[in-house]
């Protein structure tokens, strides 16, 4: 049993079948098939609390995902789950969910590909919605830093008529692209949040 799994039972390692060779316009990696799909059916349903991505070969791919229970507090399971796996050698993306989306990038000194890393994060918050949809992200440089901030707990769900909109692979913002028809998603409504129950801390 891994260290991963002896800590932290919640944790699942996924296999993604990603395809090195699909990077598209330019990028400088591709978000999986999977991980996008992944990442997108959390918008109506609460099955993960915290995904963890990883970048190799130009892919960024979903290595593991963490189980919503909900019962834990959003502090509770970051304390337990999420802190115990940063691996001083190993970078990792890490969305983390509440009522929305943060993205936490976990570039240690000591790791040789912390630089492609921190490259990546901007990029990748596009590729996920921009900050529309993830509206906070932090880079981790040291163990020290990886603390959920006031601004993540106490953020709103998200609504709707804010999500950006797809156009093949690459994600518009519905503000920067008014002209781009917001597709029908689902049965949910306009102005219904993503699904977000969240218990709280007393």
């Amino acid at each position: 049993m891994s260290a991963m799994s002896a800590t932290t039972p919640w944790w699942e390692p996924y296999a993604d079948e990603c395809d090195a060779a699909a990077a598209v316009d330019g990028a400088s990696f591709v978000l999986s098939f999977e991980a996008e799909a992944v990442y997108d059916a959390q918008a109506f349903s609460r099955d993960y609390r915290c995904l963890k991505l990883r970048l190799a070969n130009g892919v960024v791919a979903l290595a593991a995902t963490l189980a919503y229970d909900g019962e834990t507090t959003a502090e509770e399971s970051f304390e337990r789950d999420v802190s115990p796996t940063l691996e001083p050698g190993a970078c990792c993306f890490l969305l983390f969910r509440i009522r929305t989306w943060a993205l936490f990038t976990w570039a240690p000194a000591t790791a040789a590909d912390a630089d492609a890393y921190l490259a990546a994060r901007d990029e990748l918050r596009v590729a996920l919605g921009g900050s529309v949809r993830v509206p906070h992200a932090f880079a981790w440089r040291a163990r020290s830093d990886a603390v959920l901030h006031e601004c993540i707990l106490s953020a709103g769900p998200l609504g709707y008529g804010d999500i950006p909109t797809l156009s093949g692979r690459t994600r518009h913002n519905a503000d920067e692209h008014p002209e781009t028809p917001r597709p029908v998603v689902g049965r949910r409504d306009g102005d219904e949040p993503e699904t977000s129950n969240e218990p709280r801390s007393p």
